[in-house]
């Protein structure tokens, strides 16, 4: 995931999309926190966009996420790396520091297919449609 500002608001890019296919492409998954091994399976190669405005990013392989927003902002794109903290916590490292430069919180599969991280909700879109 990413933060990023729009005046005095925080962005962060987490994860948080609606999914291709009917159940969000996870058939089988349950509800709650990620693992290392179902993130991999389930946000690397997906863009994500936070419900609400227009903050996306593309979880990349090999542990990169780019981060873009549109709209009226000073910071319009970021790149970070992630890793996880234990079973279930999702670190991502950001190279513009926008509030704080690692954010880890776990990475949660909601009951309505979309996704959580951060106090966000995210909607899954499948690969880059945004070219981030």
């Amino acid at each position: 995931m990413r933060r990023f500002f729009k005046a005095s608001r925080t962005y962060i890019f987490v994860a948080p999309l609606l999914m291709a296919g009917g159940d969000g492409g996870c058939s089988g998954s349950k509800p709650g926190p990620l693992t290392e091994e179902a993130f991999e399976k389930q946000a690397v190669g997906y863009t994500f966009q936070r419900e609400g405005d227009e903050v996306y990013g593309f979880i990349d392989k090999d542990g990169v996420i780019r981060a873009k927003i549109e709209g009226d902002t000073k910071v319009k794109n970021d790149t970070g790396t992630w890793t996880f903290k234990g079973e279930t916590l999702l670190c991502v490292e950001w190279e513009v520091q926008l509030h704080t430069k690692n954010n880890c919180a776990e990475f949660t599969l909601l009951e309505d297919g979309k996704y959580g991280w951060g106090g966000h909700t995210f909607v899954r879109y499948e690969g880059n449609p945004k070219n981030i």
